[in-house]
């Protein structure tokens, strides 16, 4: 359990939603999650998906759920908000919803189709903390790009960068990188481990 985080606030491209090069770089490192499976159960048929292990082999043009989502989110929500800040637009956001169910798990969902907003910018994830009504200390913010966590980091989010492969070893090798997030890892198996451990 991360100190004082009371909700987490994901990115959708690049970390619920992957590509399968990403998922294939991911899948070499795969061991056992310690899960409880009823809670994994239990949760998804609570938001409708009666057989979620069926619904989580969908893709989208390559692009797939990252293959711990439905393990991971269930496990979260056990003891946090979970939300949404994400740069797409109205369209994409309905696709995805259609295709993936993502508004089931989450809420607030905020995207640039529907605040008129784009990450970096302070005023999305400032219009995120009025909604959950939490001081920024009090929020992860989970993206795959260093801009954005930046952004919430401004703001006073704590924030999680899923990294991919070996660019976080890179970037922080950087001594003139800048900003850094104050976590991360490799996928939500990343989150995952570094929230619970």
């Amino acid at each position: 359990m991360i100190n004082g985080i009371k909700s987490i606030c994901f990115d959708i491209f690049g970390v619920l939603l992957r590509n399968k090069i990403q998922l294939n770089l991911l899948g070499k490192k795969r061991e056992s999650l310690q899960i409880n499976e009823n809670v994994v159960k239990n949760f998804w048929q609570s938001k409708g998906i009666s057989d979620y292990k069926k619904f989580r082999t969908n893709t989208l043009r390559g692009i797939i759920l990252d293959v711990d989502y439905f393990d991971v989110i269930p496990m979260l929500a056990q003891n946090y908000h979970l939300g949404i800040i994400s740069n797409t637009s109205e369209s994409t956001f309905s696709t995805i919803n259609r295709f993936f169910g993502i508004t089931r798990a989450f809420s607030p969902i905020l995207y640039s189709g529907k605040t008129d907003l784009s990450k970096p910018d302070h005023r999305i994830y400032e219009q995120y903390l009025d909604i959950v009504k939490l001081n920024p200390d009090q929020v992860l913010f989970i993206d795959d790009k260093i801009p954005n966590l930046a952004g919430a980091h401004q703001v006073g989010m704590k924030t999680f960068w899923i990294s991919q492969d070996k660019s976080a070893e890179a970037y922080f090798a950087k001594s003139e990188s800048g900003y850094m997030p104050d976590m991360h890892g490799e996928g939500l198996r990343g989150l995952y481990h570094t929230i619970i451990q």
